[in-house]
């Protein structure tokens, strides 16, 4: 399987893991780190600590033409309508052309949200709880396109 391109990934030169499971993601597969557990609903993977602290989900599919940010706009939308978030923000663009977010979990849990484009695909990276950005990193070093 090719390595998936992704600029997030670049960060996680330095970081190694070992992997367990390996989920399929539709066109992607994800390597579940060890210590951690996975499903996958496609196009989503949720990754889980196994104490529960803190989780990752990571959504790669095709942008279907639409624009980064009228997509960030729909999530957003789509977050604030589910019963899991009390509060969900509003989508900015970063320096990098990235949109950026937060939410709060019913039960008040902070999550970020990072979506970036990949060709004519999306990349959806929410990290809840007690993930670290280098955790992030780690579960996103794990993905290889099919």
């Amino acid at each position: 399987m090719k390595r998936t391109l992704l600029v997030l990934a670049l960060l996680v030169f330095g970081v190694t893991a070992a992997f367990g499971e390996t989920l399929d993601g539709g066109i992607y597969t994800i390597d579940v780190p060890d210590g951690w557990y996975g499903s996958v609903v496609v196009p989503t993977a949720i990754i889980t600590k196994n104490d529960n602290s803190g989780q990752v989900s990571v959504a790669y599919a095709s942008r279907q033409g639409f624009s980064l940010g009228d997509l960030a706009a729909a999530l957003v939308q789509e977050f604030g309508k589910s019963d899991a978030f009390s509060s969900v923000g509003t989508p900015e663009a970063d320096e990098d052309g990235d949109y950026v977010w937060e939410m709060t979990t019913a039960n008040g849990t902070e999550s970020k949200a990072l979506l970036r484009e990949v060709d004519d695909n999306y990349l959806l990276v929410v990290r809840t709880g007690q993930a670290s950005p280098e955790e992030v990193d780690m579960v996103v070093s794990g993905m290889n396109e099919k």
